[in-house]
């Protein structure tokens, strides 16, 4: 059977996170403290983005970020994924993830 989707998440928010433990623990490494601190935030949003990607059944939808666009003709507006400059779908960052979290209350097993 294959891994739900935030498995994976989980699993590079670990292995981002020994990664600034190590990185911190290099006494010769010059800018250690801020490689840390970037590679331990991304640990951290890695682990909020797997948090609601199962309380949402793993569907991406839950994370990505979803602009208005309009029609061809020019009618109406339609949702659709927003776009990085490299053409890859942009997904929330730690303030617009923490956001739903704190709605929830303590209550975990409530979709986000």
């Amino acid at each position: 059977m294959r891994r739900p989707r935030y498995g994976y998440l989980v699993e590079k928010a670990t292995q981002a996170a020994i990664a600034s433990i190590e990185v911190y623990n290099k006494p010769g490494f010059k800018y250690r403290e801020e490689t840390f601190a970037i590679l331990m935030l991304n640990a951290w949003e890695l682990l909020l983005k797997a948090r609601i990607l199962k309380a949402n059944r793993s569907k991406l939808r839950s994370i990505e970020v979803w602009e208005p666009k309009t029609t061809k003709k020019g009618s109406g507006k339609r949702l659709s994924p927003k776009k990085n400059r490299a053409g890859n779908t942009m997904t929330i960052g730690v303030p617009a993830g923490t956001l739903p979290l704190l709605e929830c209350g303590t209550n975990w097993n409530k979709p986000v």
